[in-house]
């Protein structure tokens, strides 16, 4: 009985630095969500007496940082629709350049034009965005149809 009782306490031990170590390993790693979504944006870079507050279509990544440390993306883009495997990278974007920090549980979007988006990929069937990190990470957003298909 007094074995049973050695063996059942050691095993215990084990399977709680187990999981102790896997807890320290998962909260290490940054925690990402992507979304692709589209969005109606105040676009500052128009000049005012010719665009007042004019609304332009752009399509938006927002980032949420899920860790609880700090990240920074370094670059975004779209994943080509072709049969490569090809991504595409923007260097205008309508709310400032990458890199972009994030604070903990933050949330921020990336803003790409609508017409770099039109050129780059065909937003009437199905996308994806992908973001990297600083650490070299890919995170990659499930795949949305930004225009609904005409009928």
């Amino acid at each position: 009985m007094l074995v049973f009782a050695a063996v059942l306490g050691a095993l215990t031990g084990t399977l709680s630095l187990c999981w102790q170590m896997a807890r320290w390993w998962r909260e290490r790693r940054p925690l990402v969500r992507v979304v692709l979504a589209m969005t109606a944006t105040m676009h500052k870079s128009l000049p005012p007496r010719v665009y007042s507050k004019a609304e332009v279509e752009s399509v938006m990544i927002r980032v949420t940082n899920e860790s609880n440390f700090p990240i920074r993306v370094v670059n975004a883009g779209l994943i080509l629709q072709e049969l490569s495997k090809g991504e595409m990278t923007f260097g205008q974007l309508l709310n400032g350049p990458l890199p972009k920090d994030f604070a903990p549980h933050q949330t921020r979007n990336i803003l790409i034009p609508y017409e770099d988006a039109r050129r780059a990929v065909a937003l009437s069937r199905p996308v994806r965005a992908w973001l990297r990190l600083t650490s070299n990470e890919r995170f990659v957003s499930k795949e949305v149809q930004l225009i609904p298909k005409r009928a």
